[in-house]
């Protein structure tokens, strides 16, 4: 848990998860009344059983669908990253290889500030590079002009770290959402909890 975390939807999630398991233990109670004495308790190993397996499953879903939504995301936020750097008329187009060269090697993404140390470390080796085929009066104006490239770099990962956070929040809503969904489908039983009646003839 940490500030990239969507709070609003965490929390209203476990207070919509705290009155389905209000309104399950109802169920329950219901099904055991309906149940004699002598099975009572092989009654409630195997509704423990059922809810310790669907709760692995359950597990295994929310799992499975938060690496792949987050793998999208990555790959969302890379190419919106890419596209604005190949859009930007200040960067040069070595510099613009480089760093999408860059963005394509990572397995993910890192942190703004990690980034900019990122881009910091790679201009200025490319800097380095190129000062050393000119001229002392030359040098000034290449210097400059990798000062510009690397503010308008930082501009479009202020931009990228906006987009991650959109993205970082579709990852919570696609997964809530479809738990949410399947969750649903057991409150179909709800309106069917009605004990059953007992017509006792009085002689």
């Amino acid at each position: 848990m940490n500030n990239t975390n969507y709070m609003p939807i965490i929390c209203i999630s476990f207070v919509l998860m705290g009155i389905g398991v209000r309104i399950t233990t109802l169920l329950y109670l219901t099904a055991y009344e309906e149940i004699s004495n002598d099975k009572i308790g092989i009654a409630s190993r195997i509704q423990n059983s059922t809810r310790q397996l669907t709760t692995c499953i359950a597990i295994a879903l929310l799992s499975t669908l938060s690496v792949h939504y987050t793998f999208a995301a990555v790959d969302h936020t890379k190419t919106a990253m890419i596209s604005e750097v190949n859009d930007s008329d200040v960067l040069d187009q070595s510099v613009k290889d480089e760093f999408i060269n860059a963005v394509g090697s990572s397995s993910g993404l890192v942190s703004t500030d990690d980034s900019k140390e990122m881009v910091h470390t790679l201009l200025s080796a490319k800097v380095k590079s190129v000062l050393a085929t000119l001229s002392k009066d030359q040098q000034s104006a290449v210097t400059e002009s990798f000062r510009v490239q690397e503010t308008e770099i930082d501009s479009i990962l202020e931009h990228i770290a906006v987009v991650k956070e959109n993205e970082s929040y579709k990852v919570y809503n696609k997964c809530f959402m479809i738990i949410g969904i399947i969750a649903l489908f057991g409150m179909i039983a709800v309106p069917f909890n009605h004990k059953r009646l007992e017509i006792i003839d009085i002689i």
